[in-house]
């Protein structure tokens, strides 16, 4: 299955600034709804300021700019997830999980803060480790609620690094709620790929 172009106006509680009324929310909007593209190639996908429940991608092909900047989210899946475009999750906020681990970013991944966007908030959990990061990326101002690990991650050696310069980390020593209660790891294990 290939998907172009995908955003919906059922899965848009928001839109950017100037383009509705303060306070209101499109009629067309569908509250808790469970997105499942587990597999699927989606082309230049958008879930601009989306509110989701939970958004499983599992092992998808993303090709194109992939752009969640501002989505709201209970649980996100995007384990294995390969991304071949740009990716930016600027402003996004996962309330609870998010899984990443070995997932590919071939080019720049943005979590970061800038002038136009807050950072990225990680909810309770937030497993990057194994993940892949070719062009390295951006986590500066980022907030961390939960636990996260980094184990694993890598990127192609003279690439950018990976940036969590000024991230809000509010519990270094917390756990994760898997079985496992595996602690959180902050340390800097990104070692340089070949690939």
């Amino acid at each position: 299955m290939t998907l172009r172009n995908v955003s919906s106006p059922h899965t848009c509680a928001m839109r950017p600034t100037g383009q509705r009324e303060e306070g209101s929310v499109s009629e067309a909007f569908w509250p808790d709804i469970h997105v499942d593209l587990a597999g699927a190639c989606l082309v230049n996908f958008s879930l601009v300021h989306c509110r989701i429940d939970v958004v499983t991608c599992d092992h998808a092909t993303f090709i194109g700019e992939t752009i969640c900047r501002g989505l709201i989210c209970d649980l996100a899946f995007f384990q294995g997830a390969t991304f071949s475009g740009h990716t930016d999750f600027r402003s996004a906020v996962f309330t609870n999980d998010v899984w990443f681990a070995y997932s590919r970013f071939a080019t720049d991944v943005w979590f970061h803060a800038d002038e136009f966007y807050p950072g990225a908030r990680f909810g309770r959990h937030a497993p990057l480790q194994g993940v892949s990061f070719i062009q390295g990326a951006k986590f500066d101002h980022a907030t961390f609620s939960g636990s996260a690990t980094f184990v694993e991650a890598n990127y192609t050696a003279g690439a950018k690094t990976i940036h969590l310069e000024g991230a809000h980390i509010q519990d270094l020593n917390a756990v994760s709620p898997e079985v496992t209660k595996a602690p959180s790891n902050w340390k800097s294990e990104v070692k340089p790929s070949s690939a």
